[in-house]
């Protein structure tokens, strides 16, 4: 659906919706399975169609709609589809790193959206990941200390639900 939510939604990525295609299709590529290829380029036509909003706020440390978790569920897809850093991800980073919580966690301003964006375990183990794909050479001191305490949180964390244990499991994997 996501090729079609995109030119019917007037260009709108979906932040809920485009990024989970996006892995779904990395997926099943890794598994061989022949994915539609037009959903990969649906994906990278969102980001296109979204940079300019990303780097006019996220730089200057200001939240987008749907906070971090838009900016998580972004990073993650572009991850999974092995697409390189760019400008857009370099800014996403940094927005990600000012956000961490001083517990080690990161936690979302806005009120949650379950079930892909209402744990602040899934935030964290997402974070961890895109700082440890996407974080830059010249901050890797920092970023390693930012998953170190992130580390240590989860550690601690304490699960509810299986989704949530599952992501807990994959961050600490990841850090």
């Amino acid at each position: 659906t996501s090729p079609r939510f995109f030119k019917e939604g007037g260009g709108c990525s979906g932040c809920h919706h485009q990024p989970m295609e996006a892995r779904a299709f990395a997926a099943a590529s890794a598994a061989r399975i022949n994915a539609d290829e037009s959903i990969r380029q649906t994906f990278r036509d969102s980001v296109l169609a979204e940079r300019p909003l990303y780097l006019m706020s996220l730089p200057f440390l200001q939240a987008l709609p749907g906070d971090i978790d838009r900016v998580l569920l972004a990073l993650m897809a572009l991850a999974d589809l092995s697409e390189p850093a760019s400008d857009f991800t370099d800014a996403a980073v940094h927005y990600l790193a000012a956000r961490q919580d001083t517990s080690g966690a990161w936690i979302s301003l806005e009120i949650a959206r379950p079930p892909i964006s209402d744990s602040t375990i899934s935030r964290t183990a997402m974070a961890i990941r895109a700082l440890r794909v996407y974080g830059w050479p010249a901050r890797e001191a920092e970023f390693d200390k930012r998953v170190q305490r992130a580390s240590v949180w989860l550690q601690n964390a304490k699960s509810i639900t299986n989704y949530e244990e599952a992501d807990r499991i994959m961050g600490l994997r990841a850090a």
